[in-house]
C-alpha cells in the first residue's frame, strides 16, 4: 500500500481542472451546502467496494480555494496502510489547529477498515454514491460506520 500524503490544490482563481464527470458549478453548490455546518477536516468517503473518493475530494479542495483565497489542503489516504493513515492524521491535526481547512479523500471503509479511523477523527465526512455502481447495502454499511454526527450529506456522481 502507498502512503498517505498531502496533495496541494493549484491557488488562484484560475481554470479548475476538474474531471470530465464532475462539474464546476455543481461542485459550487456542493462545497456551499458543506459549508451550513463548521468544519475543519471533511473526509470524503466512496459508498461501494470499488469507488474513489480522489476527484471530489480533488475538486472540492480547488474549488474552496478559489472560493475561499486561501489553501484548503487536500490529502489522499487512498491505498494506505495504518501507519500511512496515522502519519497523515497527525499532518491533518496540524493544520486543523491553525484553523486551515483539510479535504481528506478515503478508500471505502467496507474495503479497507484503516479509512475508519480518519473519519472518526474528521469533523465532518461526504458520502460519494457513484450512480450505477454503488449498491445500496454498501452505502447502508458506509453511513452506519460514518455515523449520523459527521455525515453532512451525500454526492451523486454521474459517470460518463
Amino acid at each position: 500500500m502507498s502512503q498517505a500524503k498531502p496533495i496541494d490544490p493549484p491557488s488562484g482563481t484560475a481554470a479548475l481542472p476538474l474531471s470530465r464527470t464532475l462539474k464546476l458549478p455543481e461542485v459550487q453548490e456542493l462545497w456551499y451546502a458543506l459549508q451550513k455546518k463548521p468544519w475543519l477536516s471533511l473526509s470524503v468517503v466512496p459508498a461501494h467496494a470499488g469507488g474513489s473518493a480522489r476527484d471530489l475530494a480533488r475538486a472540492l479542495a480547488e474549488v474552496g480555494t478559489a472560493l475561499r483565497g486561501s489553501a484548503v489542503h487536500l490529502f489522499s489516504a487512498e491505498n494506505s496502510d495504518s501507519d500511512a493513515v496515522v502519519r497523515a492524521m497527525v499532518s491533518i491535526r496540524t493544520y486543523t489547529r491553525a484553523n486551515e481547512l483539510v479535504v481528506i479523500a478515503l478508500d471505502p471503509p467496507v474495503r479497507n477498515p484503516t479509512s475508519i479511523s480518519v473519519i472518526r477523527a474528521a469533523d465532518a465526512a461526504l458520502i460519494a454514491i457513484e450512480m450505477g455502481k454503488a449498491d445500496l447495502a454498501s452505502a447502508r454499511k458506509t453511513i452506519e460506520l460514518v455515523g449520523p454526527d459527521r455525515l453532512l450529506g451525500s454526492a451523486m456522481l454521474q459517470l460518463e
